[in-house]
């Protein structure tokens, strides 16, 4: 009745679903979107597929294109996709059978002491059921341990519970006939078990139903026309040969003879197939968890020495010595003819003054040399003391009444020049013929010329600047301006400064406004030189030779938005310059930031197969060649160094290497008479490399969990068979 009831529902409500087309679930009456066949609406409920296990899904004969069910071994949803015939996975997009593993024997050698199993794991990318050589992604040497000694038998355990029925062994020889027994009654056919999992791949790299073993899943090779390529295509080997018959057994006693049972339905008679030979054993299966390691050997005996280093670079001269004592006075030669006046030569440094030796014997005289340029004339002497009054003379004929006449303030001319003035009879106005400068008690004396004025001389001698009676610069013959001294600090200056104790800073400027407190260019020619530039420490030829000075440069800011020292290049073209450049180790406290702003990027795109390029990549260890002159001074790094070779960087990542202008150190500081070409050296862009191993290793970590998941269900697999 119940059966007959249902039949009447279902039959009622396949004739509903007909006749509307479309269906509506929900937890209130709703009317189904009219281009969905089925619409399931829900706040409190989901839909729930079909779930099985793995092998209960390979068990599906001819799942049709689209097929989904969620596999219960991998806690994922899987459909079924005739163009690739393979099962696919909604949690990680890939084919649930892409992943191959392949293992192959290894002999007891030096991979594996004792001999072993080389496992070698991929992704079938070519879907030809063949782990090729350029898909393998992980290769592990799985070494058989060494037998240890037996340990003591332990007690007895408990009798485990019966297990299930082994498979039924091979047919032995036939016994002796035993008597006739009931004819029992015959059971009804069971059902089919479900498709095993299919193995993995031999280690041959040749599935068995490959007949033609080209590695493809030809038409013909589907023996039972599943459309499926599995162990079940697989041909049943030749039979063997007979064996021969055994003697025959002694004829036991006759039983009582039993019931008769009832007779079940006669099941389908198949077809018995010939006893084959009994296969070759398998490859040994995978050795275990490696154990604990072993204690560590005993250390092996010291290698020979290695070869002496390169010599190390000439280190920097060192500071002049002291001034030796000066030799005592030789005898004066005779005087020789009085040769033509050289050029004048530029002032050298003051050199340190010698002790002086004792007099010489006094010379003859000798010619009295042409006049010289009159000096100028020295300050009045002091007025003398007033004499004793003289005797009042006679007193004279009273003479003509005389001309009176004064002085008035003289007048400073816009020329430059001064005139005298005076009332009549005192010879003024008289105006100078030369220019002069007028020391002004205020602001308002100053000189206001309207015509060119000239401050120095007109001879082949310098000009002292003075106050408080102490020369405190100079304008030399040559045009040099010295500042707190009269000389040269080094040649080639045409200003320069010397500080001293009471003001220690030689030159300083300041600036309040939208410029630099102290600016240089270089405005024309070819130089190594900067436009501004500092040195500190020894040199050669003379000059500095502080080894405890300060910084060559130095640049500090207490801003919070402003810098400290600030590089730039400008320009287009060829970018050979640098912003800056530091020729040897660079030292920071903070951090080494580069400008990575959204704002400032265009063309975003995550760096695809990071990997592939990583392993096309080389690391190498090397050495500067420093023992060669053309290298010797450029700041380069002594000892080992760790890094790339540029042009080998430059094949793969072409935009991580720049081509550099690198000038020799001694070429560009004061003093050196060393004027080589700068040297054009490729240079990589180190930093750039992190991004693509942050990708790379991402990838790397994806193909780690993927395959932790295809072992665990391979475990799985392996448990239930």
């Amino acid at each position: 009745m119940k059966k007959n009831l249902l039949s009447l529902l279902l039959l009622g409500a396949a004739s509903s679903l007909y006749a509307q087309q479309n269906v509506s679930i929900s937890d209130v009456p709703a009317t189904p979107n009219p281009t969905s066949v089925l619409d399931v609406s829900s706040t409190t409920k989901g839909m729930l597929m079909p779930r099985m296990t793995t092998a209960q899904r390979n068990a599906i004969v001819g799942p049709a294109n689209g097929l989904l069910v969620y596999d219960t071994d991998v806690n994922c949803v899987m459909y079924y996709s005739t163009t690739l015939t393979s099962w696919n996975s909604l949690c990680t997009g890939s084919s649930a059978s892409s992943l191959i593993a392949n293992t192959t024997s290894v002999a007891a050698g030096a991979n594996c002491a004792s001999g072993g199993v080389l496992l070698q794991l991929g992704n079938d990318a070519n879907s030809n059921g063949v782990l090729d050589a350029a898909e393998i992604t992980s290769s592990q040497y799985i070494c058989n341990g060494q037998a240890g000694a037996t340990g003591p038998a332990g007690p007895a355990g408990a009798i485990g519970a019966t297990g299930p029925q082994g498979p039924i062994g091979l047919t032995g020889p036939a016994g002796a006939a035993g008597p006739a027994g009931s004819i029992g009654a015959t059971g009804p056919q069971g059902p089919a078990g479900p498709q095993g999992p299919i193995g993995l791949v031999g280690t041959n790299g040749i599935n068995c139903w490959d007949t033609n073993g080209n590695g493809i899943n030809d038409p013909a090779e589907d023996a039972n026309g599943d459309g499926l390529f599995n162990s079940t295509d697989c041909t049943v080997g030749i039979a063997g040969p007979q064996g021969p018959a055994g003697p025959a057994g002694a004829t036991g006693p006759a039983g009582p003879a039993g019931a008769t049972g009832l007779t079940g339905p006669a099941g389908p008679t198949g077809a018995t197939g010939l006893t084959g030979p009994a296969g070759p054993a398998g490859p040994a299966g995978a050795t275990g968890l490696t154990g604990p390691a072993g204690p560590a050997g005993p250390a092996g005996a010291t290698g020979p020495a290695g070869p002496a280093g390169a010599t190390g670079l000439t280190g920097p001269a060192g500071p002049t010595g002291p001034t030796g004592a000066t030799g005592s006075q030789g005898p004066i030669g005779l005087t020789g003819p009085a040769g033509a006046t050289g050029a004048t030569g530029p002032a050298g440094p003051a050199g340190a003054t010698g002790l002086t030796g004792p007099a010489g014997p006094a010379g003859p005289t000798g010619a009295t040399g042409s006049q010289g340029p009159i000096g100028l004339t020295g300050p009045a002497g002091a007025t003398g003391a007033t004499g004793p009054q003289g005797p009042i003379g006679l007193t004279g004929p009273a003479g003509a009444a005389g001309t009176t006449w004064t002085l008035t303030t003289p007048t400073v001319n816009p020329t430059g020049t001064l005139t005298v003035n005076g009332t009549a009879g005192s010879g003024g106005p008289v105006t100078t013929l030369g220019q002069y400068w007028i020391a002004a008690p205020n602001t308002a004396g100053t000189n206001a010329l309207t015509a060119t004025g000239f401050l120095g001389t007109s001879t082949n001698q310098h000009m002292d600047l003075v106050s408080n009676n102490l020369v405190r610069g100079r304008l030399s013959n040559l045009g040099e301006f010295f500042i707190g001294t009269t000389t040269t600090a080094l040649p080639g200056d045409l200003m320069n400064g010397l500080s001293n104790a009471t003001f220690p800073w030689a030159i300083n400027g300041y600036s309040s406004f939208n410029g630099s407190g102290v600016y240089g260019a270089i405005q024309a020619g070819n130089t190594v030189f900067g436009g501004v530039q500092g040195e500190s420490g020894s040199t050669v030829n003379g000059g500095l030779n502080n080894l405890n000075g300060g910084c060559g440069v130095r640049g500090t800011t207490y801003s919070l938005t402003l810098n400290g020292v600030n590089g730039q290049r400008g320009g287009v073209g060829v970018n050979a310059g640098w912003g800056g450049l530091f020729q040897s180790d660079l030292g920071y406290t903070g951090i080494l930031a580069a400008v990575s702003d959204k704002r400032v990027k265009k063309n975003i795109e995550t760096i695809g197969e990071a990997t592939k390029l990583i392993m096309k990549l080389r690391g190498v260890t090397y050495e500067h060649r420093l023992d060669e002159e053309q290298f010797s001074d450029l700041g380069l790094k002594q000892g080992l160094n760790y890094g790339f070779i540029a042009q080998e960087v430059e094949e793969i990542l072409p935009s991580l290497v720049v081509e550099k202008n690198i000038p020799h150190i001694n070429s560009s500081r004061r003093l050196y008479n060393e004027n080589k070409p700068s040297e054009m050296l490729k240079a990589v862009s180190y930093i750039e490399v992190v991004p693509i191993l942050v990708e790379a290793m991402k990838e790397q970590q994806k193909m780690i969990e993927e395959l932790k998941a295809e072992i665990e269900l391979l475990k799985s697999e392996i448990k239930k068979d």
